[in-house]
């Protein structure tokens, strides 16, 4: 008589962005046009500490509606409590006074080796002039 047995090994993973954490985290992005560039800053609080990756992005919206990234930056915060910042910067050089420009912060978990988003915030839109 032969005896068969089978092992499964798998990882447990959050299967949706709610299940994630730092999901009680703050998050707020603020687009701001200064005299040398148009700046974006998403800003993230953190009661306790967290592992977590902030991402700002800044967008052009072209005459359709449609965005296109144009400046991006992003940290990573291993176990940090309190604020944490991304910023994004696109020079006035690169500008264009007739289109308009929103940002948007992204909060990911990133205790695991690939990120879950777990929130996103959107800026008001502004013309581009510096």
């Amino acid at each position: 008589m032969a005896v068969v047995a089978a092992v499964v090994v798998g990882v447990v993973v959050p299967a949706a962005p709610a299940l994630a954490i730092p999901k009680d985290c703050s998050l707020t992005v603020v687009l701001i046009n200064a005299p040398s560039a148009l700046n974006a800053r998403g800003s993230v609080y953190c009661t306790r500490p967290e592992t977590y990756w902030v991402e700002t992005v800044i967008y052009r919206h072209d005459s359709l509606g449609r965005k296109v990234k144009v400046a991006e930056g992003e940290t990573k915060y291993n176990g940090h409590q309190g604020w944490g910042y991304a910023h994004a910067s696109e020079p006035c050089s690169d500008v264009q006074t007739n289109k308009n420009y929103s940002a948007r912060a992204f909060l990911y978990d990133a205790r695991l080796v690939y990120p879950i988003e777990v929130k996103d915030a959107t800026s008001s839109t502004v013309r581009g002039h510096c």
